[in-house]
């Protein structure tokens, strides 16, 4: 009924061209609904009452093959009818491949593309019979919890998915962390990426048309342009020494709650760093552009961003949780130790339990304002939790 597989890779499109490969399915999860889904009296009472009809038709008068023929066919009759009463009526199914989301029940499928969701909820509550309103696909059972999805155009599906199936949260935490908002620092730099594009275009156009015949600017260009590309050289090396150490607090989460300052954007050395490193991002280029507005735009924005992530670092590391609430600090304290708990964990149940508690602590922290973790760094904390606890399991079964 389940079927597990490797987490799926980043995908920008969700192509069904007929030169597109098969696509796979990651995680299923079904759900059988038959019309006793728990055990109750009648389970116990309809085979006593076969059997006793069957006796019933054994002491009634007549030749003996006439009993026993009439007792053999009260329980056929008997057993099919409980077999009927028992047989599953409908299969509702959740299934995430690499490149969509397929919701279906009873062969009413509906397949979602996965850069086409746009939000993903679970009901708080278990379904019980409430209106969902105008949606796509309605498939909700009562009893579990219902997954609503969202896409780009307004669209809503919904469909009831078996949260106690490990698989079923994996499809939940994966879709979760596909469709997460950008955070604020992630939108500021999409948006200095964007305006550094547009200047860089405009001096470029300017370069143009102002510029000089390459013979009279430059008598002897060979060496001048081996000095500029060693230039460029440089500016990308330290450009990549920054993003190297920034990418420390980006994936150790015991850095970060260390320092929570270095991804708060409203603390202004941070957000002066984020801007530089947006920048500094839009003016790197593939290759070596040559002497130019290019070239002396994409230094200049390596200089400042050196600069910028010093001050930034340097501040974080000074505040280090000392600005945070006191409740803050002993919950930033405890995820700390659950996290170094689970590292030295003797087990995969208790590294799981470990790291399931400490994502739930850094959802207190991230939802009162505390801190600003990346989006994916508690999805892999998520991720690994549900992993070993799994693991866990079947080591103990």
């Amino acid at each position: 009924m389940d079927q597990p597989a490797k987490m799926y890779p980043d995908s920008s499109s969700a192509s069904t061209s007929p030169t597109a490969p098969p696509e796979r399915d990651l995680y299923v999860v079904r759900l059988s609904v038959a019309r006793l889904s728990t055990p109750t009296a009648l389970n116990v009472l309809f085979p006593l009452a076969a059997v006793g009809g069957a006796v019933a038709f054994l002491m009634t008068q007549g030749t003996a093959t006439t009993q026993r023929l009439a007792a053999a066919v009260w329980l056929i009759l008997c057993t099919v009818a409980f077999l009927a009463w028992r047989m599953p009526t409908r299969t509702i199914s959740v299934g995430l491949g690499e490149r969509s989301l397929t919701l279906s029940r009873d062969g009413d499928e509906h397949r979602i593309a996965l850069p086409e969701i746009a939000n993903v909820e679970i009901s708080p509550l278990p379904y019980v019979g409430e209106n969902l309103g105008n949606a796509e696909c309605a498939f909700p059972l009562k009893g579990q919890h219902t997954l609503s999805v969202t896409d780009r155009a307004g669209k809503r599906y919904f469909c009831a998915i078996d949260l106690a199936n490990p698989y079923g949260k994996r499809i939940v935490d994966s879709l979760r962390e596909r469709s997460m908002p950008m955070t604020p620092w992630e939108a500021h730099r999409k948006d200095v990426r964007e305006q550094a594009a547009k200047r860089l275009a405009m001096e470029h156009e300017a370069e143009q048309r102002t510029r000089e015949p390459r013979a009279s600017r430059d008598r002897d260009p060979q060496p001048h342009a081996e000095t500029h590309a060693s230039l460029w050289a440089q500016a990308i090396g330290e450009h990549d020494r920054v993003l190297l150490a920034y990418g420390a607090y980006e994936t150790d989460p015991l850095l970060l709650l260390r320092f929570p300052g270095i991804v708060d954007v409203t603390i202004d050395e941070t957000a002066d760093f984020f801007h530089a490193l947006g920048e500094a991002g839009a003016l790197r280029l593939d290759e070596f552009p040559g002497a130019g507005s290019a070239f002396e735009s994409y230094r200049g924005s390596v200089r400042t961003l050196t600069k910028a992530w010093a001050k930034a670092e340097k501040n974080a590391r000074g505040m280090g949780i000392s600005a945070l609430s006191d409740p803050d600090q002993r919950r930033i304290s405890q995820a700390a130790k659950l996290l170094r708990h689970a590292e030295g964990a003797q087990s995969q149940l208790e590294r799981g339990a470990y790291l399931q508690q400490a994502r739930n602590i850094l959802d207190k922290l991230v939802e009162s304002g505390a801190i600003t973790p990346p989006p994916k760094m508690l999805f892999e904390i998520q991720r690994a939790a549900g992993v070993a606890l799994e693991a866990g399991q079947s080591e103990s079964s």
